[in-house]
């Protein structure tokens, strides 16, 4: 992007404000890494687990005890349920772990995350 389009001039002297101000710390980068899961597109749902899913569960319950401010959302039960069913005991109890060594787990507790602006389509179709 060669211009700031959405950026005024109201934004830019705020910005140039507050990078003088000493007393401000320097900005905190923070790295999310994100993986998309999406049962039943472009591939089958158990190919998409067997290509995709399965690895990033592996290795997240792998590398998660070595970063212990890393946190981990996942957001598709359903893989996580194929994940559980199939895995290795001790990817298991590495899993069942992971809360004991202080790492932070959530899921948005969904077997399938919908697809947001389908569900706006669809919240639109049913108002009107």
């Amino acid at each position: 992007m060669k211009t700031k389009e959405y950026w005024d001039k109201d934004f830019e002297s705020r910005y140039e404000k507050l990078q003088k101000d000493p007393k401000r710390p320097p900005p905190k980068i923070v790295v999310v890494p994100h993986s998309h899961n999406d049962p039943g597109w472009l591939k089958t749902f158990v190919n998409y687990f067997q290509s995709d899913s399965r690895q990033i569960l592996n290795l997240a319950v792998t590398k998660m005890p070595e970063y212990s401010n890393m946190s981990f959302i996942w957001s598709e039960i359903s893989f996580l349920q194929l994940w559980w069913d199939q895995a290795h005991s001790s990817k298991q109890q590495e899993h069942k772990l992971l809360p004991i060594l202080g790492v932070k787990l959530g899921s948005i507790d969904s077997m399938v995350l919908y697809d947001l602006e389908q569900l706006n389509d669809f919240g639109r179709q049913t108002i009107t």
